[in-house]
């Protein structure tokens, strides 16, 4: 099986320290990640072997070892990350999601919950940043000049996600 990983990244991608410029919210969130390899050895690894499966041909046992990486947890939710938004400023839509079905059981169903919870919270977080722009709300929510909607934003996203969404009802194990 062709290393699929490759086709998650940037074209010419060869390491991930170069993935630092990639404009969008991803520079700080890929910086922080990036310094984690000096603390965390099991993270070491897996970068170093990913970086030299995209420069040249992964070993014959490449799956096995991706396995043994992904049984530590901050490798499995960086390969989400790459997964789930390739890199770039947002995240990829369902159909541009690569397939994941060659992935070990725990690994896929983490990173396919991960994602349930991600689109989750980008919905909540529309709704709340949405709700006051609603035609009549803007002139309702104004004290003295002030537009107080945003201030209830912060308190409306919890009720939203438990309430509307039902976030919390699903099991650890879903």
């Amino acid at each position: 099986m062709e290393f699929a990983i490759r086709q998650w990244l940037p074209p010419g991608t060869q390491g991930f320290a170069q993935l630092a410029d990639t404009p969008g919210r991803w520079r700080p969130l890929w910086l922080r990640w990036l310094s984690w390899r000096s603390e965390d050895a099991h993270f070491a690894s897996f970068l170093d072997d990913l970086e030299s499966w995209l420069v040249q041909e992964p070993p014959r046992d490449w799956q096995k070892r991706l396995d043994n990486h992904l049984g530590h947890f901050r490798n499995r939710y960086f390969l989400f990350l790459c997964w789930a938004d390739g890199c770039s400023a947002n995240p990829r839509s369902d159909a541009e999601l690569p397939d994941i079905s060659w992935l070990g059981d725990i690994p896929r169903h983490d990173l396919l919950r991960w994602r349930r919870q991600q689109v989750l919270d980008q919905l909540a977080l529309k709704s709340t940043l949405d709700w006051h722009q609603q035609a009549g709300l803007g002139q309702a929510l104004t004290y003295r000049g002030v537009n107080l909607a945003p201030a209830y934003d912060y308190y409306l996203l919890p009720d939203l996600l438990k309430e509307h969404y039902r976030a919390f009802k699903e099991t650890a194990h879903d």
